[in-house]
């Protein structure tokens, strides 16, 4: 059955372009680091490390070569799965009005997540993702996700708490951004209001 269900993993991922590999079994050092790295995921619900290796068995590995493209922004056809990184960097960009131009907006070490909302609304992606260096990862797809839910629903459920601390994590970072850029943006204003000469009376 595993056996059977990797192919189909490798048929799905397999024909990656720009320096991607092709999907197999999360294995050896790559299997050991998913597992440490679910342990010390921050969660409500945390995982043993016997569930971790559960949880790690419907990952695939996936390699990216430096400089290769994880995913596009505005994606579709890769956005129904997430990405552990294991091993190596990676940018998270945004696109700007030249495409040579794009945005960094974060580098993301191993133990980050990325992709979340992809895998769980298959939504398109709402930033670019590039391999900084050789990039080692696990991937997990929603089919994935649905079967160790039917299987192993504890599991599942613990993974899942994982991926929502993450999602909130971001989205207090973004939020924190997005303060300190209006306040910065109306000292700005304020100062441009000072400045311009006050308009003659009629």
């Amino acid at each position: 059955m595993w056996k059977k269900w990797f192919g189909k993993a490798a048929t799905a991922f397999g024909a990656a372009e720009g320096g991607a590999t092709l999907a197999r079994p999360l294995d050896g050092v790559d299997r050991s680091l998913a597992v440490e790295f679910l342990c010390r995921a921050k969660s409500i619900l945390p995982m043993t490390a016997r569930q971790a290796e559960t949880a790690a068995g419907f990952m695939v590995a996936r390699q990216y070569a430096a400089g290769a493209v994880v995913f596009k922004e505005g994606d579709s056809i890769s956005s129904r799965h997430m990405l552990w990184i294991l091993h190596g960097e990676a940018t998270i960009e945004a696109m700007a009005a030249n495409p040579r131009d794009a945005i960094t907006l974060t580098v993301l070490e191993p133990g980050s997540t990325l992709g979340e909302m992809g895998l769980l609304d298959g939504g398109r992606r709402s930033t670019g993702c590039t391999a900084c260096s050789t990039l080692r990862c696990a991937l997990l797809t929603r089919n994935a996700l649905q079967a160790l839910a039917a299987q192993h629903p504890e599991v599942a459920a613990k993974l899942l708490a994982i991926v929502c601390m993450g999602i909130a994590s971001r989205l207090r970072e973004v939020t924190e951004k997005h303060k300190r850029h209006v306040m910065v943006t109306n000292m700005i204003n304020d100062e441009h209001s000072e400045a311009m000469p006050a308009a003659p009376a009629l």
